[in-house]
């Protein structure tokens, strides 16, 4: 098992199995108090610099679920997607490169809103949903109310017409498809959680 991240604005928290045999130098050790837990969460998440900080748990969900009281959740889906060539789908969003993905909505499955998404975003309509690949977590501060995104990821890929048309309403600006040798030109404009799914997607 990987480990699971979760960015608290401008701290990473890295939880491992006990399996993991070094926890990376420099890296800021915690351990799972589920009393004290919330209030570490909020000083982690008020860091004005970045930071990590790790976490050893028999059983990582476990501090999910912990973690996820503490916070409105805002579950999303999304995909990564694939023309015929192999090549990524990715998209500029706000300044920054991103994949398709939005909240899901009432009623949906995480399967249904993930291609429900990907079409309105980004206009593609053959759309064919494959595997399960992971939960991103992202923590960001709206009206004043503390909220964590669990983003749900799944393989896509596209048969027929690769033509695509950018959801304006949703700040997304260009669609390109990318390879695996360029992957790296777009992690630098590209936010922390992407840039994982990113790499995830050039290992495969």
């Amino acid at each position: 098992m990987r480990e699971i991240k979760v960015y608290l604005q401008h701290t990473l928290l890295s939880i491992y199995p006990l399996t993991t045999l070094e926890i990376p130098s420099g890296v800021e050790v915690s351990n799972f108090n589920p009393a004290k837990f919330k209030n570490k969460v909020v000083e982690w998440m008020d860091r004005p610099q970045p930071s990590r900080v790790a976490m050893v748990h028999a059983n990582p969900m476990e501090v999910i679920q912990e973690l996820e009281k503490s916070f409105s959740l805002v579950p999303a889906a999304g995909g990564l997607v694939e023309n015929e060539r192999g090549e990524l789908l990715v998209m500029k969003r706000r300044g920054y490169w991103d994949l398709p993905k939005g909240k899901v909505d009432e009623g949906e499955t995480l399967e249904q809103a993930a291609v429900r998404e990907v079409q309105e975003e980004t206009g593609l309509h053959a759309v064919v949903l494959g595997g399960f690949i992971t939960t991103t977590y992202h923590a960001y501060v709206l009206k004043n109310q503390r909220c964590l995104k669990p983003s749900h990821w799944f393989w896509m890929s596209v048969e027929g017409s690769w033509e695509v048309q950018p959801q304006w309403e949703e700040d997304i600006t260009e669609i390109i498809w990318i390879s695996k040798d360029e992957v790296e030109d777009y992690w630098p404009m590209a936010l922390p959680t992407i840039r994982d799914l990113l790499l995830i997607w050039k290992e495969a």
